[in-house]
Order: structure tokens, then C-alpha cells, then sequence
């Protein structure tokens, strides 16, 4: 399930109208992300859904990470991207920007 959507590499090209000093602090603020446990990265792919339209974390991406742990990022990347009960079956990965409130008590059967 985990293999659908859109995913951004660890290289996250930001747009080209960027300076390369830019793109290098874009590249080191997804590394300091991911360190700081906010985001996560299967295989050195990033969902990005994780993102908002402004490229910074949802904050709800940390809590489902606090919740379910980092030591099987296959078992998150599928949580976000599989229908869930609790939300009406609609995927937690579609709602983060929208209704990240629902994720989070959908977060709770998890």
C-alpha cells in the first residue's frame, strides 16, 4: 500500500527558483526533520503527503510517529495510506491538512 502516492527523495528538490544556498538549507531542513523525528522517510523516499503546500512538516506527522514509533516505517507509511474505519475509510495521509484533529483520534485505535 505504502508504494502509491507521491514521494519526494532524500535529495527533496525544491523549486528552481531557488539559490543553491536555498536548496541546501531545504535539504538540510528535511535531514534535521526526520532526525528530529517530525518526518519520516521509507528507503530514503519521503511521502509527500507529510508536507504542506509551503514544504514544512504537518504537525500531525510527529504525533503519529510519537505514537507508532520509527522502528518500522513500513507499518507507518502504511497507516497513513490505508483506508481507516475511524475515518469513514478515508485514507489519514488525505486528511492531515484538512482534518488533522480526526487523524489523531483515528491515531488512538491504532
Amino acid at each position: 500500500m505504502i508504494v502509491a502516492g507521491e514521494y519526494l527523495d532524500a535529495g527533496v528538490m525544491p523549486p528552481a527558483r531557488l539559490a543553491p544556498p536555498a536548496l541546501a538549507s531545504a535539504v538540510n531542513s528535511v535531514y534535521r526533520w526526520t532526525s528530529e523525528g517530525r518526518i519520516f522517510a521509507v528507503h530514503e523516499l519521503y511521502p509527500r503527503y507529510q508536507f504542506d503546500d509551503n514544504g514544512r512538516p504537518h504537525a500531525a506527522v510527529e504525533q503519529v510517529l510519537l505514537h507508532l514509533g520509527t522502528t518500522d516505517l513500513l507499518r507507518v507509511g502504511n497507516w497513513f495510506a490505508e483506508p481507516n474505519v475511524h475515518l469513514d475509510g478515508r485514507r489519514p495521509q488525505d486528511l492531515l491538512a484538512s482534518a488533522s484533529a480526526q487523524v489523531l483520534q483515528a491515531l488512538q485505535f491504532a
